[in-house]
């Protein structure tokens, strides 16, 4: 029956989370040219609510397979399928179900040592106007040639390839897809591909990547993906389906993100030789996976926008904050604080990036809540001063009228200030 297993968590985690469960289920060999029929176990989550199942199948080289009975599974439209993976078989089904009954069809002879990639590294460099690639595989098995389907656009024609750190032999099999000469000699080899996009990478923003396709598709073991980016290009979205392998660290004036292991860490476990291509003043992610590496997207953003979107947004609630009292309210402080909070446990890295950018912003702010303070406080002050003109005794005349029916003749007399006369004085 089921196994429960507790799975911990490397953090608390809110929101989305993947998560890769790896097992392997011991088979007997099936004969040449024979069918057999072998049930699929399935791990599954014993709490939450469950959405359904969406399941893919890829059967190695000279496997057939097909879903027997299992009334809730049902068969899915994927579109066309790239080279090597025509024979996938995707299914999917809305009930819980703890395993798979999958007819398993074996054709012709019985072959050597089954090939495997048991390490992968990919190294990605996005300058401001050109990508150029690098990977690395370690392969096993009895195969003469290593066929690999580059990404699109990527020049085939111009690839570099060595085989355990020897140039190596390449046929271009087709339109974007070479092949490599493997040594007869060895069970086990290095491949290293080089190439280059011929058209202009795109635009900071959303991207989108894809990785060589071994063909037939195989399983990978382990495989790490190193991508550096100009220093003035920020990761802001990372790929789904792979692992960041970097930590958070003070970098001087601020944080910043530094992959586990460098380069010639990944190239030692990769068995790679050395590469001058050494980044350097550049800003570098480290990502992890296993099984086949599908295409991802991630998002990026320039420094300049950066700053400028999180300083101006914090300029401007700042400002709300000076020139409008209901903005100092402690409920609209307490809604800030809650609005932060969240934002952190969601999207942390982001906020991270977010708070370093608004420093500006912030800054501004404050020299604005330092400039109204000073105003204010020098019209309160000349509020309370009396005024001066009074306390100034004047040379100008000021004509007294007579009262009505009086006989009297106008007189002049001096404008009285503050003196000691009294201001009853008549004429």
């Amino acid at each position: 029956g089921p196994i429960p297993m507790a799975i911990p968590l490397p953090q608390p985690r809110i929101g989305p989370c993947d998560l890769t469960i790896r097992y392997r289920v011991p088979w007997e060999k099936i004969p040449p040219r024979q069918s057999q029929i072998r049930s699929v176990p399935l791990a599954f989550p014993a709490e939450g609510q469950w959405m359904g199942w969406q399941v893919g199948i890829s059967p190695a080289e000279g496997l057939q397979i097909k879903l027997v009975g299992g009334e809730n599974w049902k068969k899915l439209e994927n579109g066309p399928e790239p080279a090597g993976r025509e024979n996938r078989l995707l299914i999917g089904a809305r009930e819980l179900a703890s395993e798979i009954r999958l007819g398993v069809y074996r054709d012709g002879a019985e072959s050597g040592r089954p090939f495997l990639i048991s390490r992968a590294f990919v190294q990605t460099w996005w300058t401001h106007s050109v990508r150029e690639d690098r990977a690395v595989y370690r392969v096993r098995g009895e195969k003469k040639e290593f066929v690999v389907q580059l990404p699109e656009g990527a020049s085939a024609e111009e690839a570099a390839v060595w085989v355990n750190g020897q140039p190596a032999t390449v046929r271009a099999a087709s339109e974007g897809r070479i092949a490599v000469a493997l040594p007869g000699e060895k069970a086990e080899a290095v491949v290293e591909i080089r190439y280059h996009f011929a058209q202009p990478r795109p635009a900071r923003g959303l991207l989108e990547a894809d990785f060589p396709r071994p063909e037939p598709a195989v399983w990978i073991d382990r495989f790490y993906w190193l991508c550096h980016f100009p220093r003035d290009e920020h990761l802001l979205m990372n790929p789904s389906g792979l692992a960041p392998e970097y930590q958070w660290k003070w970098n001087g004036w601020s944080w910043g993100r530094t992959p586990r292991w460098s380069q010639a860490d990944l190239e030692t476990w990769v068995g790679a030789a050395p590469s001058p291509m050494t980044p350097e003043g550049v800003n570098s992610y480290l990502f992890s996976g296993l099984g086949r590496i599908e295409p991802v997207s991630l998002y990026t953003a320039g420094r300049s926008v950066l700053v400028l979107t999180a300083s101006l947004a914090a300029l401007g609630i700042g400002l709300l904050v000076v020139y409008a009292p209901a903005f100092r309210h402690p409920a609209w402080i307490i809604a800030v604080g809650v609005g932060l909070g969240a934002l952190v446990l969601v999207y942390p890295e982001q906020t991270v990036l977010g708070l370093q950018g608004a420093l500006f912003g912030v800054l501004l702010a404050i020299l604005a809540g330092l400039l109204q303070w000073m105003v204010l406080g020098r019209h309160v002050g000349a509020a309370r001063v009396p005024g001066v003109g009074l306390d100034q005794e004047s040379t100008q005349h000021q004509y007294l009228f007579p009262a009505p029916g009086s006989t009297s003749s106008t007189q002049v007399v001096p404008t009285l200030g503050n003196s000691s006369l009294s201001p009853d004085v008549g004429p």
